[in-house]
C-alpha cells in the first residue's frame, strides 16, 4: 500500500495548529516587550532619583525644573534644561555618568517629567501596564502629560511612607499637606 501523504483535512488541521501557536507566541512576545519597557521606566526613574539625591547632598538643594526638565546641563553659571537621552553635563561632579535616561518609547512621544521647587522633587513617567504596584491612579488624575501619555507613576523625596499621597498633589501644596500629615 502506497502512502499518499496528508489528506486535505489533516493538512488544514496542521496549518491551524501552527497558526494558533504563532498567534499565542506573538501575543506573549508583545506582552513581554511591554513589561520590559515598564521595568526600564521604573529603573530609569529610580536612577534619576538617586542622582538627584546625590546632587542635593552636594549642593543642599535640588536643581530647578524648566519645561518638566532638569535645569542642570552646561557648565559654569550657564545652565540650560537637560534633554532626556542626551549627556547631562555637570549635574554631579564629576558628572552624571552618561546620558540622562529617556523613555524606551521616546520615539513615540513618551517622556519623563521632572518637577522641582528646589527643596522637593517629583520624577514622573507613564507605565503601559496598570497592574503593577507602582501604577498610581492619583497621579494619573492630576493630568500631567509625560509627552503624549498621562503620567501615572513616579517618585518624590517626601515622606516615603506616604509616597502615593505626596505624588497626587502639586509641589506648591507640599507645605499644607505636610502640616496636615503631621497633625
Amino acid at each position: 500500500m502506497k502512502s499518499q501523504g496528508m489528506t486535505k483535512p489533516e493538512l488544514l488541521a496542521v496549518i491551524l495548529i501552527l497558526l494558533g501557536i504563532t498567534v499565542v507566541a506573538g501575543f506573549n512576545f508583545s506582552a513581554s516587550e511591554v513589561k520590559a519597557r515598564d521595568v526600564q521606566r521604573k529603573n530609569d526613574v529610580s536612577y534619576i532619583g538617586d542622582a538627584l539625591k546625590e546632587y542635593r547632598e552636594d549642593f543642599r538643594f535640588y536643581p530647578k525644573s524648566v519645561d518638566s526638565k532638569i535645569l542642570g546641563c552646561g557648565s559654569g553659571l550657564d545652565f540650560f534644561p537637560c534633554e532626556w537621552g542626551n549627556p547631562i553635563g555637570r549635574l554631579r561632579d564629576p558628572d552624571f555618568g552618561g546620558p540622562l535616561p529617556q523613555d524606551p518609547l521616546s520615539s513615540e512621544g513618551y517622556r519623563y517629567v521632572y518637577l522641582s521647587n528646589r527643596q522637593d522633587i517629583q520624577v514622573l513617567g507613564h507605565l503601559e501596564r496598570k497592574d503593577t504596584d507602582e501604577y498610581n491612579e492619583d497621579i494619573e488624575e492630576r493630568g500631567i502629560m509625560c509627552g503624549t501619555k498621562v503620567c501615572n507613576f513616579g517618585l518624590t523625596n517626601k515622606h516615603p511612607s506616604t509616597l502615593s499621597k505626596e505624588l497626587d498633589i502639586p509641589l506648591l501644596d507640599y507645605d499644607a499637606t505636610e502640616s496636615a500629615i503631621l497633625k
